[in-house]
């Protein structure tokens, strides 16, 4: 009865230790700070006789367990346009950058950045890409 219980016990601390160091793991994968739900925006084919621009969003999480503001978003191209309306997320709050990107005058494959700096020199990047034809 004794080595029974003993062992019980046993298997019972195991399995709460493997079971913390699986949550630690994943909780280094999934990291903290800025997340996108998607990186990228792909707007498929479009015709620029048909369309000026096109427009875009992203929802970004803060996956820590601070606040994190938002210093600055540049983009690689002026023909991308970004509208923030806030500067700080909270812990586990999303928050949308929305914009347009201009297609006039583009042809074929595009693939324009969007650089979010926030906190202590960290940078999300985003891309919006697709397919412009006459």
């Amino acid at each position: 009865m004794k080595k029974s219980l003993i062992l019980f016990v046993i298997l019972i601390l195991f399995n709460y230790g493997c079971k913390q160091r699986t949550i630690n793991k994943a909780k280094n994968i999934v990291g903290k700070g800025l997340v996108a739900k998607n990186k990228y925006y792909d707007f498929g084919q479009v015709s620029q006789s048909k369309l000026d621009s096109i427009d875009f969003s992203f929802l970004l999480l803060n996956s820590g367990d601070s606040d994190i503001s938002i210093h600055d978003i540049d983009v690689s191209c002026r023909c991308v346009v970004v509208e923030q309306s806030f500067q700080t997320i909270h812990p586990y709050e999303t928050k949308s950058i929305t914009g347009k990107i201009g297609i006039k005058g583009q042809e074929k494959r595009i693939n324009k950045s969007i650089f979010v700096n926030y906190a202590n020199d960290n940078v999300l990047l985003l891309r919006v890409k697709g397919v412009v034809t006459e």
